[in-house]
């Protein structure tokens, strides 16, 4: 199943799933005249060598009507402290300019953010729930680029920035992909 959003950028998106794996692939092109930051290259793993990407993972929220996977500047979550925020890492896009990635998760989806631990022993049941994409972004302005700056990874430098709050990014979200399982817990179940 596919779907379509549009803002400062086109987002064009596909789901298919096959046995034991969601393959979901996007199609990003920025259709404003300004520069284009997408939050689509998410952190693994964090250490003093450096941050590690996943280049094929996404986050994986539970909401009451909808599975939301996305790329995005994911919120700390109330009550939660943390030393630094996860930012994820940037692709530049200039007007014009596209991206297409593929994202490939296990089935059923299990809840993954950059914050909290979600426990295998507390996930009992699962659920089919309507899948929707999410794709963070901001609108470069003058000065932009230079408060960016290159992170070492396992996979090279890659551009980021040190700073920066949800409030200032954007977020479009396509329409339901299909319907596609998401473990739960017992609470969530009820809700």
């Amino acid at each position: 199943m596919s779907s379509e959003a549009r803002g400062d950028i086109d987002l064009k998106a596909r789901c298919t799933s096959s046995t034991g794996a969601l393959q979901l692939e996007y199609l990003a092109q920025n259709i404003s005249q300004r520069t284009v930051f997408l939050f689509n290259i998410l952190h693994g793993h964090i250490s003093d060598n450096g941050v590690y990407p996943l280049l094929a993972g996404a986050y994986v929220e539970l909401e009451p009507e909808a599975v939301v996977v996305s790329r995005k500047l994911f919120p700390v979550p109330e009550l939660t402290l943390v030393e630094h925020r996860n930012i994820p890492f940037v692709t530049r896009l200039l007007p014009q300019a596209q991206v297409h990635e593929r994202i490939e998760l296990p089935l059923p989806l299990k809840q993954f953010d950059p914050y909290r631990s979600f426990e295998d022993e507390e996930l009992l049941q699962w659920l089919e729930k309507p899948l929707m994409f999410e794709l963070g972004y901001f609108l470069g302005a003058p000065g932009t680029e230079e408060l960016g700056r290159s992170f070492p990874t396992d996979h090279g430098p890659r551009p980021g920035f040190d700073v920066f709050t949800e409030s200032a990014q954007r977020l479009l979200r396509t329409d339901a992909l299909g319907e596609f399982p998401i473990v739960t817990t017992r609470e969530e179940r009820k809700s």
